[in-house]
């Protein structure tokens, strides 16, 4: 939980959005998997 100008959010990390954007199977969420997991990868490369 992170708190934004009084707004409670709930987040969750990189590799669990792509685990559940693999598990929902949605058009959308199909098409948004390469970039997410691109970002994954050059965070890696980068050490972050």
């Amino acid at each position: 939980m992170v708190e934004d100008e009084g707004a409670r959010l709930r987040v969750i990390d990189l590799p669990t959005l792509i685990a559940v954007k693999t598990r929902a199977g949605r058009p959308k969420d199909r098409l948004m998997l390469p970039l997410l997991v691109a970002t994954l990868e050059e965070r890696g490369r980068r050490g972050g």
